[in-house]
């Protein structure tokens, strides 16, 4: 295994000493007399080589009775703080640490897909409100745009998501927006008689939006347990639903309110865009929080024991910690050495093949690219010309309808099997070790 140089605590700590939590008197004790937190809560750290993740980066544990446990989960309280925020009931440390995790990345993802949608639906506003008069369009040529930012965000996908795993994500997302901002800015010296150039910038702000979403639900099933996971991902859900509703609306008011500007109207909603989404992509350069590395710290929020509370969790998980692999036609054929590519790409499972990250990353950017893919295929077979039967339409829906339906059953199937082998594996493992010892 390859060896890492890694932050870990003074000491071999089982139980720590956390001090009162949310204010009131009572805490977890410590039998520990080399605890690596002191009476202030900071952490003392020191740097070794060693060959292989430690049995444990920090103790995240809630030491409670059963007693306790009981009369916790009883709560009403208990249960509506729960259920809006599952931190709760978490170790204090904990808390802490998904607190901030919770708050910049979910504020740097949901207002980065709110800058994305901006720039990916401003030409259907444009459209309608000066620019097909402008250029003296007709139907097909705003067809066109749409496909040419269809084609560019299909071959860039798999591609860009990609190299997620050499780039640092706040970079990545961030300078991400602020191209496409320029590029919708750019958008505006496109000359009368010069429409082709049009079709090319929605290419390139296709091209470089390609990886948002499907780079973002990487990064959350990176950072979240399969339970947090949902939460967050309906949080994201319900926020990119929102950024459709409003971003709409602020293009017409936008328009509306500087009509008798001298550029045009539709320009003039191009410049907000840009205004919006830059400063979008600078917040997000500064806050998103990427991925928790090991002996790393590159947020300016997250304490050294976060740090480590961020890899004990991915620990937890059995996740993968060394996420920036480099690429090799070998790691790439190991993506088809098993079924998930195969299976996986049909139905979104991210919280899956923890173990093997960049092949984690590899199927949800197939999924994604093959949503886009099916979304296509779907506009040519509902063709206005094929009404009111639409027989080819409810044919095609219908079919793959009952593919989704075996395909789950199939994922159920294997999913159990890989889990049962998990356990057995886990098992043989325990038992070895007991017979060494």
């Amino acid at each position: 295994m390859v060896n890492w140089n890694k932050f870990i605590p003074n000491g071999n700590q089982k139980t720590i000493d956390y001090g009162p939590s949310d204010g009131s008197n009572t805490s977890i004790n410590s039998n520990s007399s080399t605890s690596p937190l002191n009476k202030t809560g900071d952490t003392k750290f020191h740097q070794v080589e060693i060959d292989e993740t430690p049995e444990q980066y920090i103790d995240i544990s809630v030491n409670l009775t059963p007693e306790e446990l009981e009369k916790r989960d009883k709560s009403l309280s208990f249960k509506i703080k729960r259920f809006f925020w599952d931190g709760t009931g978490k170790n204090p440390i904990e808390q802490s640490y998904l607190l901030k995790l919770d708050f910049f990345l979910l504020s740097s993802s949901c207002l980065g897909y709110t800058a994305k949608y901006l720039n990916q639906s401003n030409i259907t506003t444009s459209y309608v409100n000066g620019m097909s008069e402008y250029y003296n369009m007709n139907k097909n040529q705003y067809n066109y745009m749409v496909t040419m930012f269809t084609i560019g965000y299909i071959i860039f996908q798999i591609p860009l998501g990609l190299l997620m795993h050499r780039v640092s994500p706040r970079y990545y997302f961030g300078i991400t927006i602020m191209i496409v901002s320029c590029l919708t800015l750019a958008m505006i010296g496109v000359k009368r008689d010069n429409i082709s150039a049009l079709y090319a910038l929605r290419f390139l702000i296709g091209s470089a939006e390609s990886n948002y979403f499907s780079g973002t639900e990487y990064i959350l099933g990176s950072n979240y347990g399969t339970t947090e996971l949902a939460k967050r991902s309906a949080y994201f859900s319900i926020a990119s639903g929102l950024a459709g509703i409003i971003t709409p609306l602020l293009q017409q008011a936008i328009i509306k309110t500087f009509k008798h500007s001298s550029l045009e109207p539709f320009q003039i909603m191009f410049v907000f865009d840009f205004m919006i989404s830059f400063v979008i992509g600078v917040y997000t350069v500064i806050v998103h929080p990427g991925i928790p590395k090991v002996n790393k710290k590159d947020t300016f929020y997250f304490s050294e024991r976060d740090v480590l509370v961020g890899l004990e969790r991915r620990r937890l998980l059995k996740a993968e910690l060394n996420t920036k692999q480099s690429y090799s036609w070998a790691k790439i054929k190991s993506f088809f050495n098993t079924y998930h590519p195969f299976i996986f790409s049909l139905i979104n499972r991210n919280p899956l093949m923890v173990s093997d990250d960049l092949k984690r990353n590899f199927v949800i950017l197939v999924t994604n690219t093959l949503a886009y893919v099916t979304s296509t295929i779907s506009i040519a077979v509902w063709d206005t010309k094929y009404q009111p039967e639409y027989f080819i339409g409810f044919t095609y829906t219908a079919c793959l309808s009952a593919l989704g339906l075996i395909v789950t059953a199939v994922v159920h199937f294997l999913i159990k099997r890989d889990e049962k082998k998990a356990k057995l594996l886990e098992e043989s493992k325990e038992a070895s070790s007991i017979e060494s010892i």
